[in-house]
């Protein structure tokens, strides 16, 4: 959880400057505008999956009430961590390759 505030940074602002750079001047803000519609979309379908997640585990247990709801969020609550992990894994290697934005090229 203590690299829950670092997720946003490194998915939309440093992937934004990475994919604005790996394109030439007059295309970049389409670049920009295509990576921003793709990560509203993956909100959307995250949000969406994580939900379904939730009400499946909820519907399917045995307990009653809160209990039974409890248990859909700790679910949904794991997933998010494991996925919360494989994009810390995916950003360290990938960031690599990133290289130094905003340098002047000779």
């Amino acid at each position: 959880m203590a690299l829950s505030p670092v997720h946003p940074d490194v998915l939309f602002t440093v992937s934004n400057l990475i994919i604005s750079n790996a394109f030439p001047g007059e295309e970049q803000s389409l670049a920009g505008g295509v990576f921003n519609q793709v990560s509203q979309i993956g909100n959307s379908v995250g949000l969406a999956f994580t939900a379904a997640i939730a009400a499946s585990i909820t519907e399917h247990d045995h307990s009653t009430g809160v209990d039974a709801l409890l248990k859909g969020y700790r679910a949904v609550f794991w997933t998010i961590f494991a996925s919360m992990a494989i994009v810390v894994v995916v950003a360290f290697y990938g960031l690599k390759k990133g290289g130094l934005v905003g340098s002047k090229e000779d």
